[in-house]
């Protein structure tokens, strides 16, 4: 299913409708098209001064500030000030509906908190008055070079780091086993078309200690869709357990890039890409890798070439 983002209306309880269905007006009547624009590149800003932990606004992985889940939120569109929470439900679509979900404000209110956070005031007329930056020095003097070390680019993590691989074991063969009873839909043949591979996850607790878990991992690719060379990997508990308790099920490796998953059927779209002979597939999107793995356990072995299943590492 496709993801619904929503927007700032959303949040607006019917106490807050105005007559013509639209959100009525705070208490300084702020029009919140002249407030977005006051907020145009300062969403970060407004949405740490409303409690977003700066580390989260970073468009990775995060812990979600009001589930708790630890690696389900992210900061997606930075130009709207939209935040998204796979367990929370639908995304949310705008700077408005970010802060009201996160203080659980009306809609009006929300307004009104980011004119704030702006310094956006309605002078005469509505003429819009909003706090400009402080004035640079008449005569500011020259800046010495930061050290070599404060530019230097911060090492990219291996998102295999943390993987030791295992073989098709009699142990692995029973995870596989367990994890499609778990998942209605979901076969082992299905796991290992999927490229699924049978590993041990070092998972790090924040604090300090580290699990080993029995995982089967799946490589993600980028546009050149070549997973001998993955941009990084999905883990799943091989038995079909969440990682820890109330914890998600699905886990992007810590380094990993977001990309295209599905193993043999990314191999598929490849070879037809290459042979320009794309037209001969029936492709097929999943919303996230349960949902791949269910629809890829229904296509015959004989009709895999044809039928090619596949999602991405940012809806698992």
């Amino acid at each position: 299913m496709p993801v619904d983002y929503t927007t700032a209306a959303d949040f607006a309880p019917a106490t807050n409708q105005g007559g013509n269905g639209r959100p009525a007006r705070g208490k300084r009547g702020l029009d919140k098209e002249e407030v977005r624009a006051a907020a145009a590149g300062r969403w970060r800003e407004v949405l740490e001064a409303a409690g977003f932990d700066p580390a989260t606004l970073d468009g990775q992985h995060h812990g979600c500030p009001r589930c708790a889940g630890t690696d389900r939120f992210r900061y997606v569109d930075s130009a709207a000030g939209a935040v998204f929470c796979n367990q929370c439900g639908r995304g949310i679509g705008d700077g408005f509906a970010s802060v009201a979900w996160l203080q659980q404000i009306s809609f009006p209110e929300a307004v009104e908190f980011v004119a704030d956070a702006v310094g956006f005031t309605v002078g005469p007329a509505r003429k819009v008055v909003s706090a400009a930056p402080p004035a640079p020095p008449a005569t500011p003097a020259p800046a010495a070079p930061p050290p070599a070390s404060s530019t230097a680019a911060a090492p990219e993590v291996d998102p295999a780091a943390d993987i030791a691989w295992r073989e098709w074991d009699s142990d692995f063969k029973k995870y596989a086993a367990q994890y499609a009873e778990a998942k209605p839909g979901v076969t082992v043949d299905a796991i290992k078309a999927a490229g699924g591979r049978p590993a041990i996850f070092t998972r790090r607790r924040k604090d300090g200690r580290t699990e080993r878990v029995p995982v089967f991992a799946f490589a993600m690719t980028d546009a050149s869709l070549d997973l001998s060379k993955p941009t990084g990997w999905v883990a799943v508990v091989a038995n079909g357990a969440p990682f820890w308790k109330s914890g998600p099920k699905v886990m992007l490796t810590p380094g990993s890039k977001s990309g295209l998953l599905g193993g043999h059927a990314i191999e598929e779209l490849k070879a037809c890409r290459q042979h320009d002979s794309l037209a001969r597939l029936h492709l097929w999107r999943c919303e996230g890798l349960n949902d791949l793995l269910a629809l890829s356990g229904t296509i015959p072995d004989s009709e895999r070439s044809r039928h090619v299943v596949i999602t991405s590492g940012a809806g698992c």
